[in-house]
């Protein structure tokens, strides 16, 4: 052996300690567990089934529950400002994939990032309620801004619904309804008929009725002449009426 030019003589060398090999363990190998390579894939379990009650039938008339309320409705138009309108810049995160996210948010020209509801019209405008920077149309250049200095009632809307003539609806917190022509705003409050001022919210029935749901549990229908208030006195819930749906059999 050589180290730094130095050589280690051959009789110096120590002889390497032999150890006899002990008698190794066997274990028998488990049953292994198989994942699968795919994370977001899991199997289905057994779903538990759950008779439903007999629901609690309220009828108006009946049983201490009060005839719903109908009173007419205030309509009085008034004409929008000119709305603000943004050109959009790159979406924050920009992908070419489809099936991708890009991001949109007050840095490309939004009014608020807080997003409550989404509709497309029937022009394919994309409508944005935003939790405190209005509605915000996005015409696939440009998002025009509509907030309270160009009519809206309050700037938190939590939902947006065109209906069969065409006429946009938002329903905000605590400003009641709007509707918006085109080139009018009309407010709908509880001085105006509706039965709540925090709509949460917006349904057009088969007959055109337009319907909306509140924040105390109250409903209200509007036919375009008077509103008809559905409350607890009527037979409804004091929970918040989060969404509406009319069922094949119109219920």
């Amino acid at each position: 052996m050589e180290a730094k030019g130095y050589v280690v003589p051959k009789d110096s060398m120590v002889e390497p300690k032999m150890v006899p090999a002990g008698k190794p363990r066997i274990v028998k190998a488990g049953k292994p567990e198989v994942v699968l390579t795919n994370t977001n894939v899991v199997p289905a379990g057994t779903p538990k089934v759950v008779m439903a009650g007999t629901p609690k039938i309220f009828k108006p008339g009946e049983d201490s529950i009060f005839i719903q309320k109908t009173v007419p409705a205030i309509d009085s138009p008034f004409v929008a400002g000119i709305p603000e309108m943004v050109p959009v810049k790159d979406a924050y995160i920009k992908d070419n994939n489809p099936q991708n996210f890009s991001s949109f948010t007050k840095l490309q020209g939004l009014k608020h990032n807080n997003i409550f509801w989404i509709m497309q019209d029937n022009s394919g405008n994309l409508w944005f309620a935003t939790g405190g920077g209005g509605a915000c149309r996005y015409d696939g250049k440009y998002f025009t801004h509509f907030t309270m200095k160009e009519g809206l009632s309050n700037n938190l809307v939590t939902s947006i619904l065109q209906d069969k003539c065409g006429n946009l609806w938002f329903a905000t917190w605590n400003g009641g309804l709007n509707r918006y022509d085109g080139k009018n705003f009309t407010h709908f409050t509880e001085k105006e008929g509706l039965s709540f001022n925090v709509v949460f919210s917006l349904f057009q029935d088969k007959s055109g009725n337009i319907w909306a749901g509140t924040m105390n549990g109250s409903i209200s229908k509007y036919d375009g002449h008077s509103f008809t208030q559905f409350t607890v006195k009527q037979g409804s819930d004091e929970y918040a009426v989060m969404s509406i749906i009319q069922d094949k059999r119109e219920n």
